[in-house]
């Protein structure tokens, strides 16, 4: 008698890739094998459909590219490119963010993106057999933002040079050369000389430093920004003369003290500022003045009104003749000029403004001169004009 022969053992298309086999019983396949073999078949064909060679791309190293984060997991965070979703890069945990680390530490180093995200990103490298939708560029955030930092931090420098720009940073720590602080996430060092003039912080020492401005927010200029050094350098004293300077308007009343005395004026000085003024000859009273030696020495010193000035601050003119309740008061009592000043100034910034109306609607030429309104004329530079 024949025996029955035994199932056979064959491999559906999908099991000779992975190595599982089916039990035909009969002749027939299984209904869950044949359906698990087909779903497997199905999924694997897609992917090889997705991953092709990507040979139609022309990213080069050093480029920026617009990315969506995908995925992130523990060593980094997949990204498709907007541009062509089909390529996919890696940015390393450690190349996450720069600019983040203000909010959550400046020694945070791993900053995984959040899914969803969509930023600007830098080709760091680009392998030799890129796929679609597999091996893909490498990326980083944190080489696109150091530089977006150093040139923010060169704008801001450029701020506080040309417009007074004033910052504020968070003391983070202080050593034997002065203050550590971070700007726009850079390191930024504020050294014991720049730091503001007084007698109290030249005799402290450094855990007086540290009781007085460790975890402070303080106000500072930018003397210097060098990405060589990894170094911003910051600047007390231009954060004071700045907040000054923003002040300054025609009409402003200053004090200052005669640093040069010339045949024509006297150079004032500024108060808490590295600028001078001219204190012009037709400026010191409405009467008439013989010598400029005679009114004034180096090292007197001067209240002023501000009455002309550039963008710049590199030419002020100054006045105490418009103080002047009338006219020789500065010959005869200095003080009681500088001292009636404020009473002074609300009538003499009338008489300014009023000058600048007539200038606006004659013009520079057919305006009536000072001298016809009962005083002395002076152009921007202090210069007589009689």
């Amino acid at each position: 008698m024949l025996q029955p022969a035994p199932p056979r053992q064959v491999q559906c298309q999908r099991s000779r890739m992975r190595g599982c086999t089916s039990s035909l019983t009969g002749g027939k396949t299984t209904e869950a094998g044949a359906g698990t073999a087909g779903a497997e078949a199905g999924v694997a064909g897609e992917e090889d459909a997705r991953r092709a060679p990507c040979t139609e791309h022309n990213l080069k190293i050093g480029d920026t590219v617009l990315g969506r984060v995908v995925r992130s997991q523990g060593k980094g965070s997949n990204i498709e490119l907007v541009d062509d979703p089909r390529i996919i890069g890696f940015s390393l945990a450690v190349d996450g963010p720069y600019l983040m680390r203000d909010r959550v530490g400046y020694n945070q180093t791993n900053m995984l993106l959040p899914n969803g995200l969509v930023r600007e990103f830098l080709v760091k490298a680009i392998p030799e057999n890129m796929e679609y939708y597999g091996k893909g560029p490498l990326l980083t955030a944190k080489e696109l933002d150091i530089a977006v930092a150093w040139e923010r931090a060169r704008q801001m420098k450029h701020a506080c040079e040309e417009d007074k720009e004033i910052f504020t940073v968070v003391v983070t720590d202080v050593n034997s050369g002065g203050l550590l602080a971070t700007m726009e996430s850079l390191p930024a060092f504020l050294p014991y000389s720049l730091m503001a003039k007084n007698r109290e912080d030249s005799w402290m020492s450094i855990e007086d430093v540290k009781k007085k401005y460790l975890n402070k927010t303080i106000e500072v200029g930018i003397k210097d920004v060098s990405p060589q050094l990894r170094k911003v350098v910051l600047n007390m004293q231009q954060a004071i003369t700045n907040r000054l300077l923003k002040k300054l308007t025609v009409g402003s009343l200053v004090w200052g003290t005669v640093r040069r005395v010339e045949p024509y004026g006297v150079f004032v000085g500024l108060e808490d500022t590295r600028f001078s003024g001219l204190l012009h000859i037709s400026s010191i009273s409405r009467a008439h003045i013989e010598s400029v030696e005679d009114m004034f020495s180096v090292g007197d010193r001067v209240r002023a009104m501000l009455i002309g000035m550039d963008e710049g601050f590199s030419r002020i003119s100054l006045s105490t003749s418009e103080l002047e309740a009338a006219p020789g008061d500065m010959l005869f009592s200095k003080e009681k000029v500088y001292a009636e000043a404020d009473v002074q100034a609300t009538e003499a910034l009338k008489r300014l403004q009023q000058r600048d109306e007539d200038e606006r609607f004659y013009g520079n030429d057919k305006a009536p001169s000072a001298r016809q309104q009962g005083g002395d004329s002076f152009d921007f530079d202090g210069d007589y004009k009689g």
